[in-house]
This record gives structure tokens, sequence and C-alpha cells, in this order.
């Protein structure tokens, strides 16, 4: 069943995801909602409607290449929110490891003094005068 969506609608609320969450939480989401709305579990009036946009949204989700078109087309009507998500996600990658531990995916190097918050860039080291 193919489905096509136009940018307006919101597939990571209707899964309940946030926009660049990774395809296990995504599949997570997914299953956990399958099992609370599926038409044979529920009693809720509108199960079989919810469970159509559920399974809808997840067959866009999950399909890397359709994702990121659906993605490259909420950019187009929203680039700002689209902009702070992916500018998030890199600050949270970006976040220091606890003391002693070495960076993420690195080799053990010296100690970086520069510090990356959304607010601002403190490198330490730069005096004014």
């Amino acid at each position: 069943m193919r489905t096509r969506f136009d940018a307006t609608i919101d597939l990571y609320a209707i899964l309940g995801v946030q926009m660049g969450a990774d395809q296990r939480t995504i599949e997570v989401a997914y299953r956990r909602l399958c099992r609370r709305f599926h038409p044979d579990v529920s009693r809720e009036p509108d199960a079989e409607v919810r469970m159509r946009e559920i399974n809808a949204a997840y067959e866009v989700l999950r399909d890397r290449s359709r994702r990121l078109a659906y993605d490259r087309t909420r950019t187009a009507l929203d680039a700002n929110v689209v902009a702070w998500e992916a500018a998030r996600r890199v600050w949270k990658e970006s976040v220091r490891a606890p003391a002693g531990a070495p960076p993420r995916g690195a080799q053990t190097r010296p100690e970086v003094r520069a510090r990356v918050t959304p607010g601002a860039i403190d490198f330490g080291f730069i005096a004014r005068d």
C-alpha cells in the first residue's frame, strides 16, 4: 500500500518521535502504537483509522529514501525547525564525555579546551588582550 503524504502532515508526531530519530526508535514507537491501537485489541471507536495513519507513517519513515524525500519537503516549508533540529542533534553528539573517558569514536588525543554550547562558543584559551 503506497500512501502519499503532503508535507503538512507530521509523520513524526503520528508515531510520537522527534524528527531525526534513529531507525530503532521509530521501530519501537511503531510497535508500541500497534499494540495499543490495533483494531483487534483496542476498544476505541477510531482505532482502525488511527492504525491506518500509524501504518502509513511507518511505511514512509522506515524507508531511508522515502524518509529523506519527506524531510526535504518539510524543509522547504519550515526550514527553521529542521535547521534547529539538525543543529540540536549535532550539539548533542558533541557533548563532552565524562572526565577520563576517551572521546566517542576517536583515538585518544590531547584534551580539547573548546566547549560548544547552543548559546555560545567558549575557547577558554583565547584572551581579549
